[in-house]
């Protein structure tokens, strides 16, 4: 966090429960709510959104124990009030423990928003409220077009932000505020197949950790463990943290001689201490002796769980099954193997969630190997003690307290286990979402029929269709190069002759009434109707100079504004950003023709985007979409 904190104090707090919340409180900034000790240990603060300047995050749990330090005079008194009424909401009895905190901490990113962005005023005035909120807005719409937030967060965040208002101003000062802003449509997000190296490099990763150290384990060897990985090999010891020397890992401990694969010499130890006592290495050549005799030591438990986090997730990228369907599953003594269920000779085995039967694809005989090599190092690690469901988790030390995963973090545990150690820290966890598309593109390169790619991933025919249709990241940028080499071509269009054209709202037309498409199907057709179609126009031209600069830019402002308001984010992104494109191509070319050009483009760039001085018949389109409700006014 960029705030100083050597200004913050942990200020006096009461820890009250929802019900005491619905009583007389004389300072509501000093507040901390205790939820039930199931869904969260720690009060929450609830008291600290009264100052602007505070800790926003935790880096561990005993952080979030005591109260969030603050920058007392950061209080702001308008929040009292917002307190009280988020007091009253959270309180009521409707709700269970863990809607209350769900609902906390959305409200918390809210404000956690406001404060950090500038906007900590937002509660002294409706208008004060309304410019936090319809800038908020347009933050969200940013970060969602450039993928740096998901569509579910920035709906959620804008939904929870009117349900702020709402409570804290009033329905009707409520309706004032959020008028003309619009909503961000809730949608299903288009979550792309991960590259397929990527996917390689991941899945290759999971099965040399899962089978190498279930052996391990199971064999009853000694450390240090040998690792064959797919790009390197690596000697693992028994320590935490340091003990392992891979590409990726940066601290190591001096007591291991990582290249042979054995302990330090005294001699090559006390060269990397600075006080190296003989009776200090001695401990730690006795600390590894002992774990090596303890074949049920806490350290081999912990190299067994993540041999079962990596199966997991082997599972999980295999069927492409959901979370909160893997929680479920129901461990059984006789699985059934079905063989031959569909032409192809893919396979399925059969499990039971709640009680109900499902069916999930492990590709073929190997699959189902990985999945038997599974029920063999979960065995080791029950050691006898009973458990209902297929995976667990389990509880620290070498006793083993297993119990039904919960979603979330749970499922997320394996890669934070090996990113930065056996993965580089430059690649992003794969879930089931995306090894589902990438599944079932490779089905469709193996030209399996609609229907049986539905059934291997359980889903309908209509849903395969409409979700699972893309296709990798390079294999979409081949897709892309010959369009975007045609968007190009808009560069050719730039006149510094002045040659006979008509001038139009965006330029110049070399031939009115004849238009001609210089793109395969453009996503506005020229038609020498609309001002947007002649950008992609064979018989476009644009003067080098400041006139249709100032055109091209105005053009350029509006759609931007159209693009980050439009209630229909996707067909805006849709209709409009080849568009942006091509435009940027055309200034750019304009730019490059001298120094002068090149310094008009700049003016004439702060001019419209910056001030906001646009061309007359640009800034009369802009007025048309904010009457008729297309973006929100100011």
């Amino acid at each position: 966090m960029s705030l100083n904190e050597a200004n913050m104090v942990i200020r006096e707090t009461v820890v009250l429960t929802p019900a005491q919340l619905r009583g007389d409180i004389d300072h509501p900034e000093n507040v901390r709510l205790k939820l039930d000790e199931a869904v969260r240990a720690s009060p929450i603060d609830i008291g600290s959104l009264a100052f602007s300047k505070r800790r926003f995050t935790y880096n561990m749990w005993k952080e979030a124990a005591v109260p969030t330090p603050v920058v007392l005079s950061s209080f702001r008194r308008e929040r009292l009030d917002m307190l009280v009424a988020l007091f009253d909401y959270l309180s009521s009895t409707k709700y269970q423990d863990t809607t209350r905190e769900t609902y906390f901490d959305n409200f918390k990113s809210v404000i956690d928003a406001c404060d950090q962005l500038g906007f900590a005023d937002f509660m002294e005035s409706p208008q004060k409220c309304r410019h936090a909120y319809k800038n908020l807005s347009n933050e969200w719409r940013h970060q969602l077009k450039m993928e740096d937030m998901s569509n579910g967060k920035a709906s959620l965040w804008q939904g929870t932000f009117r349900t702020l208002i709402r409570l804290c101003f009033g329905k009707d000062e409520a309706a004032f505020i959020v008028e003309r802003i619009n909503p961000i449509p809730r949608q299903r997000n288009r979550t792309k197949p991960p590259k397929e190296q990527h996917f390689m490099t991941f899945i290759q990763t999971a099965i040399a950790l899962a089978r190498q150290l279930k052996s391990f384990v199971i064999e009853e060897k000694d450390f240090p463990i040998k690792l064959k990985m797919p790009d390197y090999e690596a000697f693992v010891f028994q320590s935490q943290g340091g003990n392992v020397k891979t590409p990726f890992t940066t601290f190591h401990r001096g007591i291991y001689n990582f290249e042979q694969g054995r302990l330090a010499t005294f001699d090559e130890w006390k060269d990397t201490v600075n006080h190296g006592l003989k009776s200090d290495y001695s401990d730690r050549v006795s600390n590894f002796e002992e774990v090596n005799k303890d074949k049920r030591h806490e350290r081999r438990i912990d190299f067994a769980t993540l041999s079962m986090q990596a199966y997991m997730k082997i599972f999980i990228l295999l069927t492409g099954a959901q979370p909160s369907e893997v929680k479920q599953l129901e461990y059984s003594e006789n699985f059934e193997y079905e063989k031959d269920k569909f032409s192809n000779d893919f396979r399925a085995i059969k499990l039971r969630a709640k009680g109900r039967e499902v069916s999930y694809n492990l590709g073929n005989i190997y699959g189902y190997k990985l999945f038997k090599e599974y029920l063999e190092v979960r065995k080791w690690i029950l050691n006898g003690t009973e458990c209902k469901y297929l995976f667990f988790t389990t509880g620290s030390g070498n006793t083993i307290e297993p119990r039904q995963l919960r979603s979330g973090r749970g499922f997320n545990r394996y890669f934070d286990r090996v990113r930065g150690i056996y993965l580089s820290n430059d690649l992003k966890d794969i879930t089931s979402c995306p090894a589902r598309k990438y599944k079932n593109l490779i089905l469709n390169q193996l030209e399996v029929n609609l229907k049986t790619r539905a059934s291997l991933l359980n889903h309908t025919e209509e849903t395969n269709t409409s979700d699972y249709t893309e296709t990798t990241p390079e294999r979409q940028a081949k897709e892309f190069q010959a369009h975007w080499e045609a968007v190009k071509k808009a560069r050719k269009h730039v006149d510094l002759t002045g040659k006979h054209s008509k001038k139009i709202t965006t330029g110049h037309c070399v031939e009115e009434g004849v238009p001609e498409s210089e793109i395969d199907n453009p996503p506005i057709e020229p038609d020498c109707k609309t001002q947007y179609g002649c950008l992609f126009c064979a018989k476009y031209s644009c003067h080098a100079d400041e006139e249709d600069a100032h055109k091209l830019y105005s053009v350029l402002r509006v759609i931007d504004i159209v693009r980050n308001e439009s209630p229909d984010f996707n067909h805006a992104e849709e209709k409009f950003q080849t568009l942006s494109i091509r435009i940027n191509e055309i200034l750019k070319s304009v730019g490059e023709k001298s120094a002068d050009h090149q310094a008009m483009i700049e003016w004439v760039e702060k001019k419209v985007m910056v001030t906001g001085i646009l061309t007359p018949f640009w800034e009369r389109r802009l007025d048309q979409y904010e009457r008729m409700g297309v973006i929100a006014s100011a």
